[in-house]
Formats: C-alpha cells, structure tokens, sequence
C-alpha cells in the first residue's frame, strides 16, 4: 500500500516522545483528567512519516469519529471545538 509515494509501515509506540507528554500535559490542564493512550486503526500515514525519519515526534489526534470509511461515517461536532483547543494548547506549550 502507498500513500503519496510513502509506504504505509507500522508505526511503532515511542515511550519516549516528548510530544505525547506535552500532549498528555495539556490535556490534563484542560480537562482536569489524563487521557488515555490506545492503539487504533488511524494514523497509517504516520507509520510511513516514521520511516523516513525515525526522530520524528508524532501523535494522532483528532475529533471523535465513527464508522470511518462507510456510507455511516459521523463526526461528534461537540468534539471539534475540544480537538481544536487541544491543539492550539499544545502549539503554544512547544518550545
């Protein structure tokens, strides 16, 4: 599989990516609880991101989506401004 010339590798979990624990720093602020850290079928393009530079600190992050790629597929649109926020959070906390 491919995707824009990248090949669609795993993307291995990184215990030590400075990303997630900003993220995981923001999140708590905002929210006044962790969240949680799980693996699902989302974030390919990253795998392939990966390979080309192991350094590379990603997270995948995003509104809450179901039924991704059906005729069902739904966004929460409550989650949009929630995603938003957290992402400006953790642009602005990035140094």
């Amino acid at each position: 599989m491919t995707w824009c010339g990248l090949t669609a590798d795993p993307w291995p979990y990184n215990p030590d990516n400075k990303l997630m624990d900003i993220a995981a720093k923001v999140y708590r602020e905002q929210n006044g609880t962790d969240y949680e850290i799980i693996a699902v079928h989302a974030g390919l393009e990253c795998g392939s991101y990966a390979v080309y530079n192991p350094d590379l600190m990603m997270i995948c992050v995003g509104p809450d989506i179901k039924d991704v790629h059906t005729p069902k597929e739904t966004l929460t649109l409550g989650s949009v401004p929630k995603i938003f926020k957290l992402l400006k959070g953790i642009l602005l906390s990035i140094e």
